[in-house]
């Protein structure tokens, strides 16, 4: 019988989660739309309540060292959130955030 090994984040995981959230200037639900779970998700990952599955850290790693200028995310690419980032007040709506969302 195979056994898997459940993945574990690093203990810092929710530290940098919120302060990767906050340097792109997303609200939660705008970073819970980009890595598509939601946003009660990205409040419990900044609590240190859930960890992200392994695919999910991988994309934040990815986020932390690439910025948003592409991140691959399963089938999904994220380019730019330009409309997101020009609202970085925090205003831009689910459309604008649904259309920096392209599929493959």
């Amino acid at each position: 019988m195979e056994t898997f090994a459940h993945f574990q984040p690093p203990l810092d995981f929710s530290q940098r989660v919120k302060a990767l959230r906050n340097r792109l200037g997303f609200s939660q639900e705008q970073f819970a739309e980009v890595f598509a779970v939601s946003s009660a998700t990205v409040k419990l990952w900044e609590k240190g309540g859930l960890y992200p599955t392994k695919q999910d850290w991988q994309r934040i790693v990815l986020f932390e060292v690439e910025g948003v200028k592409v991140v691959i995310s399963g089938q999904r690419c994220v380019s730019a959130v330009s409309s997101t980032l020009k609202n970085r007040g925090g205003n831009a709506t689910a459309r604008d955030q649904k259309a920096n969302v392209h599929r493959l």
